[in-house]
């Protein structure tokens, strides 16, 4: 975040103006109870800061690796030290992509990892996601998408840091557990 953009926009609108990032969904859950104080609803911010804070089912069985595209074209993804990047930790993903921030990620790389699963958090449909990877002459090399063991997630429920986050994560959960299950995908 850029301390100056922020203080610009204090001056201009003359209010106060806090910027809150948040690399994990505990830093998140902090920053709701920071605005609930603010705004003078402390007790309800800390109710949705509970829920986020509330550890969910206990993960057993293998992590499933996941490669989670946060742009195409270029291909980006997200690693250690950012909230998608926890949130996959939290849903009981391992991450392929051994980085730190948001990156730009080799189809190289994606293509030696081979992971379980491709996460799209995109506003599109799972066939019509499917069918666009199937297309990509590098992206359909991966095995993830020619068996179909792609996620399509609503990017609201993963992207954005707020209480709809345990939403998402319970989604990533469900589709980690199925593809660890012997059923399969």
């Amino acid at each position: 975040w850029d301390k100056s953009r922020v203080e610009q926009w204090q001056t201009q609108i003359g209010v106060p103006v806090a910027a809150l990032v948040a690399t994990d969904v505990s830093e998140v859950a902090s920053g709701i109870e920071k605005i609930g104080k603010w705004l003078g609803v402390s007790q309800k911010s800390r109710a949705l800061a509970s829920q986020l804070r509330a550890p969910g089912a206990k993960l057993s069985g293998r992590r499933v690796s996941a490669f989670i595209e946060i742009g195409r074209s270029p291909l980006y993804t997200a690693g250690r030290k950012t909230l998608v990047g926890d949130v996959l930790q939290q849903s009981g993903f391992s991450n392929v992509a051994d980085v730190s921030g948001y990156q730009p990620y080799g189809l190289e790389s994606l293509l030696a990892a081979q992971p379980d699963v491709y996460i799209a958090p995109v506003k599109s449909t799972r066939a019509a996601v499917l069918a666009q990877l199937r297309e990509n002459s590098a992206l359909s090399k991966l095995n993830c998408v020619r068996e179909g063991h792609v996620v399509v997630i609503d990017p609201d429920l993963v992207l954005r840091p707020g209480p709809r986050l345990k939403l998402g994560i319970a989604q990533l959960r469900e589709a980690a557990s199925r593809l660890s299950s012997p059923k399969g995908f």
